[in-house]
C-alpha cells in the first residue's frame, strides 16, 4: 500500500479513536462521496461513522468479506486493517483500498492463472503475462482468490470470459 493510502488510513483510525468532528468526521449528513467528502480527500469509511458507539450509516450485507472471520483476507494486503473495522468495511472502502494500491495482479494469456508477480520462470513457462490493475482484479475474482495468488504466487482462476 501506497504511503498515502496508509497515511488515509491512520487518520481515520485516530480522528475515530478521538471521536473528532462527530460522527461524519465534520461532514454534514447531506455530504456525500461524490460530492463534499471526495473533494475533501475522504475515504468512504469516513462516511461510514466508524467510532465507539457510533451507528453505521447502512447494515452490513456485502460479498467482499462474508463475516468477521474473513477480515484477514484483507489484512493481508493492507497489514494496517485491524478486525475492529469490520463493520465498517464494505465493499465500497475495499474497492477503494484496491484502487488505492501500488501493486497489480498479472494474467497468463489463457486467462487461466492468476500471479501476484511477474517472474521470470513463470514467464518461461506460461509466457507473457499481462497485468491488470488491483482493483480490477477484485471485481473480477474476489478478494478469497487475490489472497490464494498471495499466498501461493499464483492460482488457478474460474473465468467465463
Amino acid at each position: 500500500m501506497g504511503n498515502t493510502a496508509k497515511k488515509k488510513i491512520q487518520g481515520i483510525i485516530e480522528r475515530r479513536r478521538n471521536n473528532v468532528g462527530g460522527m461524519y468526521g465534520g461532514l454534514s449528513a447531506k455530504d456525500s462521496f461524490t460530492g463534499n467528502a471526495k473533494a475533501k480527500g475522504l475515504s468512504p469509511l469516513d462516511l461510514q461513522g466508524w467510532a465507539k458507539g457510533a451507528s453505521l450509516a447502512a447494515p452490513f450485507n456485502e460479498n467482499y468479506l462474508k463475516s468477521r472471520e474473513d477480515v484477514w483476507k484483507l489484512r493481508a494486503f493492507f497489514p494496517s486493517i485491524k478486525d475492529e473495522m469490520f463493520p465498517a468495511l464494505n465493499n465500497h472502502y475495499i474497492e477503494f483500498l484496491f484502487s488505492e494500491a501500488d501493486f497489480k495482479f498479472y494474467l497468463d494469456k489463457e486467462k487461466q492463472f492468476l500471479f501476484i508477480n511477474e517472474e521470470d520462470n513463470d514467464i518461461a513457462y506460461f509466457g507473457k503475462l499481462h497485468s491488470i490493475s488491483a482493483l480490477e482484479a477484485l471485481k473480477r475474482y474476489g478478494l478469497a482468490t487475490l489472497e490464494k495468488a498471495k499466498e501461493r504466487g499464483r492460482t488457478k482462476i474460474k473465468t467465463n470470459e
